[in-house]
């Protein structure tokens, strides 16, 4: 277990390398700079500015300046948000996006796990169909598309839920739905596979024939 677990947190300390190496260079290889959008400005102002946020430093002194402050939660200042300390602005959002996120697996999982059983129970039916093709639609349409018409019909035409903002339970519905979709899907088509394994499975078969089986399914699962 020991093992297991210290190569998982290696790989996961890898991800985590790769994706902000790559996200660093992308960045500063994309064309324009900070100062793209701002207002003209002296030469001398422009240095100053480059000075400040360690632009004037090497790319690999600057790389590592960066690696070495995301080690410590500092990510540096915000070019557009009056100076704001990037660990700040993340940190003022990872609330709703915590709760969100929680909302939505919660919700995902257990839609899924009673959909995916009734179409177990109903193999071959419509109600198996629909159940199917829901779980179909949960992985083929992104989410941000699903969150788009959510806020579309929902939102703006039955105005039943706000369409952003953030003040309270109603304003998580509509993104915990649009999220929902992705684990309801898997959820609800492994249960679906699972279930129509076990009750295909010879003791069920033989409790079936025996009418010892009616209502109570025991579900065994690996």
């Amino acid at each position: 277990m020991a093992k297991y677990l210290g190569k998982r947190i290696f790989y996961i300390i890898l991800t985590l390398f790769i994706v902000t190496t790559i996200t660093f260079f992308l960045m500063k290889f994309m064309p324009g700079t900070p100062l793209t959008n701002q207002a003209k400005l002296s030469p001398s102002q422009i240095h100053q500015i480059y000075k400040q946020y360690g632009l004037d430093k090497p790319l690999w002194q600057q790389y590592l300046t960066y690696l070495a402050g995301a080690l410590h939660g500092n990510f540096g200042t915000s070019y557009q948000f009056s100076d704001q300390p990037v660990s700040y602005l993340i940190g003022s959002r990872l609330g709703p996006s915590l709760t969100i996120g929680g909302e939505a697996m919660v919700v995902g999982v257990l839609v899924g796990i009673v959909v995916g059983s009734i179409g177990a129970v109903k193999q071959n039916t419509w109600i198996d169909t629909s159940a199917t093709i829901l779980s179909i639609l949960g992985v083929s349409i992104p989410s941000f598309v699903l969150a788009v018409l959510l806020q579309y019909y929902l939102g703006l035409k039955l105005r039943l839920f706000p369409i952003a903002d953030w003040g309270g339970f109603m304003y998580t519905v509509l993104p915990t739905l649009a999220l929902a979709a992705s684990p309801f899907a898997e959820t609800a088509r492994f249960m679906r596979t699972e279930m129509v394994d076990v009750l295909s499975s010879d003791y069920i078969e033989l409790a079936k024939a025996k009418g010892s089986i009616k209502v109570v399914l025991f579900i065994t699962t690996p």
